[in-house]
């Protein structure tokens, strides 16, 4: 293209890319989008392509929960913490989190601290509610170990 992008058909629990092709990913509203089956490959892919940060935008949730997608029966979204899945990794650090969400009848953009997540379970707000961590890629999160260390 003119401006050297190109675009790839692919989906988030198989994509096509080299271990760690890219220096930054992006997800921005798309793991609730995401059967649970496929949830975790997903976010391995991620982690796999990312070569240094990964930033992650989605809902935020005190509690994990499914709900109803209201165009098509059937289909459910899942608000659920995917800092979890990801820190669980062994290998990604957390270097900046942001949780807000926009009042609907304002518009007015409020952060959400820690402690006020509990506020939002069963909450019409919380469909509102969002989260962005900054994830760094980081190997040596994880120690290595020889066999003579289990002697």
């Amino acid at each position: 293209s003119e401006k050297g992008l190109t675009f790839q058909n692919a989906f988030a629990h198989n994509l096509p890319f080299d271990n760690d092709k890219f220096d930054l990913v992006t997800t921005w509203s798309v793991l609730h989008w995401i059967g649970r089956n496929e949830y975790l490959q997903s976010i391995g892919e991620m982690i796999r392509v990312c070569s240094k940060y990964l930033c992650v935008m989605d809902f935020v949730a005190s509690a994990d929960y499914r709900t109803p997608y209201h165009h098509k029966e059937g289909l459910y979204t899942y608000k659920q913490n995917f800092d979890d899945v990801i820190s669980g990794s062994g290998i990604m650090r957390q270097i900046e989190t942001m949780r807000w969400w926009v009042n609907p009848n304002n518009g007015e953009v409020c952060i959400i601290g820690q402690n006020e997540l509990e506020k939002f379970e069963k909450n019409i707000i919380s469909y509102h509610a969002r989260k962005l961590v900054v994830y760094e890629k980081d190997y040596s999160l994880l120690p290595i170990k020889t066999e003579k260390d289990f002697l």
